[in-house]
């Protein structure tokens, strides 16, 4: 599976698939309905097509040259109706039952333990989970279990109730749109539902014949999509751009699917817009975006894994050394200290369980779904076989796991494992992810319990600790303590990894989009003083970035190096030149020529407006590279001096860097004065640092191409200067000039007034006038020079340095920290604001003096109406119809 390409438009599809399908070929169109054809519902009754997949699809039905198929979850009878089409063929239930268009019938045969455990599944699942909104859908030979209509704080109590119930009486289940699909465990679904239909109406060789396109919007969907890869095209109804799918291409919405067929109505020129949710992915300014985001995405995961490493070794090691430790009444017990106020909790132990998982069955359980002690061992025991199961998918049979919720209790437990293992199998793992939230008795309770049946199991228990291994003794009473065989382990603290990030992707060469020093204040202040997760602040970069080149195509020019930037100025439209031309850096620019000509030539002419692009994205380029060497040079001089409050980190030196000149704040000034009064060793250990800083940079960032070659160069002469100050200071000697004889002050009427000139005199010439100092003098006068040089803040950068600088705060701040007590005042001072939403339009608006409809406008608007519901902005409104109802201020 891996990310597919977007279709969007017409355009895409010419590209994608004019090879695929010609004019004259067959076409069988195999189709899901829910997500696909129509939009999801808040009940499966309620779903209805668009005006425009309706129209589209019944056009197919017609056309001599298409056979079209409808394969959905929905039973058969149910799906026809909804569909409403006649000589076609249905499926249903997965593709358990087969309506063909020729009037026959097929229908999967399941076993009668099967049904009559179906039976038993949909009673149980009546009674335990179908309450708070909730209900089970009923299909006969398949059910599904929809929550959509519950609290969302119960989401994950209740589905994971309702996956284990089906677990537990041989069902498979799987996440659909906030419901749990439960399947027969048979070799049968909708991709044999697929090359069944195509294989009944076309023969086997039904490839060689006809060209076969399927779309559908679900995970039921992928077997079809996995089944139909390189005999067919496949597509994924998915709004999520980093969707893993077996699909040969990603669909964004339902509506998206209408226009993959023209249906002859006329499309009226018109330029097209863009906005962040409405995005045509051939703009320069997208594509540049995705690539930036992608380098990101790769980079921090290589940060993250390699933080994560040791940790999740040593855990393995511990896990599979546990047997070798066994002791009689003990259990081994892995402490893992997560770090206090971590956002990033949960997903460190999913990633914990996917790596320790493949020698030992591990159960992860949280204390929002374990109550009390049943529901906990429960959980745990759901959770073990359906480890099992997914290690095994292949093998199972329907008897190999049939535990059921309702036997679910630890005799059965150990009952089963010794049937299929006997005493020689993997080690059970029980994960608390949150040791804090969970209730003292029901801990106290099931760790007696765990350690109990240590005698008979090889268990193991990890627990998550974000606050202090001495929590344990506060919570657990001495008895249960004293079971425990603890060994405890240290995760990286999560403001060690933001360090980390910060230091090589975001405040590096790296990433072409720079952060002025307060937006990255900002950000940085939000995940020290309020959540610690390091999520949250990429998830808030991310927004920084995609609002930077969200401004327009002349952004695209911000390129990870000066070569590629280059390769996109001939794709600068005359619009994108006017936002240039706007830029204030750029007006400067203009203002300082003295040639009248030239400044005509500039503002008016784009051909020699292009040429003279290239020398002053040069310069800035440059300016950013030599930046980032020569704050990353200063930190490693400043970090390890005496008072050293303003640069601790590297992004306190990029911030102070960045917003002023270091040489006129008073703080650093005082700093720089600790310097020269280094003794010889501790300069000489100084200069060393900042030379190995400087190599390693040019080996790191230094790219090769004509701006890192030439900063290459810079950093040798500069480490040449460093080493040959380096040796005169090792070499000069601490030996003092000799100076003129004191004479003494003779006491007399006026010896006071001698005394004071002599002492003035004294100070005058008294200075240290040595080798050593006058060698250190000069070496920190040069490296002042290369700083003052090359240390220049954003808003004094060369012409152009707004294309590579993000520095609006105030919508960064509107956007992540949410001010509801504003927008309360605002609706209290003007309520009509409110009451009446003139952003809104009505599609069907019956004053509208308009005639017509644009079809692209209503397409457009039918898909903002999806995403902003999906978003959670609005709701249908059951008051009057075509209408939608704020959920937000």
């Amino acid at each position: 599976m891996q990310e597919a390409p977007t279709i969007e438009n017409y355009r895409d599809i010419d590209n994608h698939l004019s090879s695929f399908i010609k004019k004259g070929d067959n076409l069988a169109v195999l189709l899901d309905y829910d997500g696909t054809l129509a939009p999801l519902a808040e009940h499966p009754s309620l779903t209805v097509m668009e005006p425009e997949s309706e129209a589209a699809i019944k056009e197919l039905a017609t056309h001599p040259n298409v056979f079209l198929a409808v394969i959905s979850g929905r039973a058969v009878g149910d799906v026809k109706n909804k569909v409403g089409i006649e000589n076609i063929t249905y499926a249903g239930n997965h593709g358990l039952d087969i309506a063909f268009a020729n009037g026959s019938m097929f229908h999967y045969e399941v076993s009668d333990e099967l049904k009559s455990n179906f039976t038993k599944m949909v009673d149980e699942l009546e009674e335990e989970v179908a309450t708070r909104g909730g209900w089970v859908e009923n299909k006969i030979a398949s059910l599904s279990y929809h929550y959509r209509g519950v609290p969302e704080e119960l989401h994950d109590e209740l589905s994971s109730d309702a996956t284990a119930i089906i677990h537990s009486y041989g069902y498979i289940p799987s996440q659909a749109h906030l419901a749990i699909e439960a399947k027969p465990p048979v070799q049968w679904n909708k991709g044999e539902a697929a090359l069944s239909i195509l294989k009944e109406e076309f023969g086997d060789e039904w490839h060689a014949h006809v060209k076969a396109v399927f779309a559908g919007d679900d995970t039921t969907d992928e077997d079809a999509m996995k089944a139909l890869k390189g005999k067919g095209k496949t597509f994924r109804v998915s709004a999520l751009p980093s969707i893993k799918t077996y699909a040969d291409f990603r669909v964004p919405s339902t509506e998206t699917g209408c226009f993959i067929f023209k249906n002859g109505t006329k499309r009226f020129p018109s330029k097209r817009k863009h906005s962040i949710l409405d995005v045509n992915e051939s703009q320069p300014w997208y594509r540049q975006y995705e690539e930036v985001k992608r380098l990101i995405d790769s980079e921090v995961e290589i940060i993250q894994s390699a933080t994560c490493k040791k940790i999740k070794e040593n855990l393995k090691q511990f896990v599979e050394s546990s047997r070798d430790r066994w002791c009689l009444n003990d259990l081994p017990t892995a402490v893992i200290l997560t770090g206090i106020n971590q956002g990033d909790h949960y997903q460190f132990f999913n990633s914990l369980n996917n790596e320790i998982s493949e020698n030992a069955f591990v159960a992860v359980i949280q204390g929002r779904n374990c109550s009390n002690l049943k529901s906990a061992i429960n959980t745990i025991i759901c959770g073990l076989t359906a480890s099992y199961v997914s290690q095994n998918d292949e093998e199972l049979s329907t008897d190999d796991v049939s535990i059921r919720r309702s036997e679910s209790n630890i005799q059965v437990l150990k009952s089963w494992y010794l049937e299929t293992f006997g005493s020689n199998g993997p080690s059970l793992v029980v994960v608390i992810s949150d040791f804090e939230l969970f209730r003292e008795d029901v801990l106290t309770e099931l760790i007696q319990l765990l350690v109990t049946i240590n005698d008979d199991l090889p268990m193991v228990l990890v627990l998550g600790v974000a606050t202090d291994i001495s929590i344990l003794e506060r919570t657990l009473p001495y008895y249960v303590m004293n079971k425990l065989q603890l060994c405890k382990f240290q995760s990286s603290p999560s403001k060690q990894s933001l360090e980390k990030i910060l230091n090589d992707i975001i405040v590096s060469p790296n990433v072409s989009v720079h952060l002025s020093g307060n937006v990255l204040n900002f950000l940085t202040d939000i995940f020290l003083y309020f959540d610690f997760s390091i999520n949250s602040f990429l998830k808030s970069y991310q927004f920084c970035v995609m609002e930077h080149y969200q401004q327009g195509n002349e952004f695209s020019l911000c390129t990870s190096t000066y070569e590629k930037c280059l390769e996109k100025i001939k794709d600068l439209k005359h619009e994108d030149i006017e936002e240039i031309r706007s830029l204030p850096s750029f007006r400067r620019y203009v203002e300082s020529l003295t040639n009248p000509a030239e400044i005509i030539d500039i503002l008016e002419k784009d051909k020699y407006f292009r040429k003279n692009l290239e020398p002053l994205l040069k310069n800035v380029y440059a300016y950013f590279q030599r930046f980032h060497c020569f704050s990353r040079m200063l930190f490693t001089m400043l970090q390890n001096l005496p008072r050293n409050v303003i640069a601790k980190q590297y992004r306190d030196v990029y911030v102070l860097c960045s917003t002023k000149h270091i040489f006129r704040n008073q703080n650093f000034c005082e700093l720089w004065q600790l310097l020269t009064v280094l003794s010889k060793d501790e300069l000489l250990l100084v200069l060393s640092n900042s030379v190995d800083t400087l190599n390693n940079y040019k080996k790191k960032f230094c790219f090769d191409d004509a701006i890192g070659k030439e900063t290459q160069s810079l950093i040798d002469e500069v480490i040449k200067k460093l080493v040959h100050y380096s040796s005169q200071i090792s070499k000069a000697e601490l030996t003092t000039e000799s100076s003129k004889r004191n004479t003494p002050v003779k006491l007399g009427k006026d010896y006071k007034e001698e005394l004071k000139n002599k002492m003035m005199e004294q100070a005058s010439t008294s200075k240290s006038s040595t080798d050593l100092r006058k060698h250190i003098d000069i070496t920190l006068t040069y490296i002042k020079g290369q700083l003052t040089k090359y240390l220049v803040p954003f808003s004094e950068a060369p012409t152009l340095n707004e294309l590579l600088v993000f520095d609006d705060v105030k919508s960064v701040r509107q956007h992540i920290i949410g001010a509801p007590r504003a927008a309360t005042h605002a609706a209290l001072q003007n309520p009509q604001l409110y009451l009446q939403a003139f952003n809104i339009i009505h599609q069907d608006d019956p004053d509208s003096q308009a005639s017509e409809v644009q079809p692209e406008i209503q397409a457009r608007f039918v898909r903002a109406v999806a995403e902003m519901q999906f978003l959670g902005y609005i709701k249908s409104s059951k008051r009057k119809t075509d209408h939608v109802t704020r959920l937000t201020w």
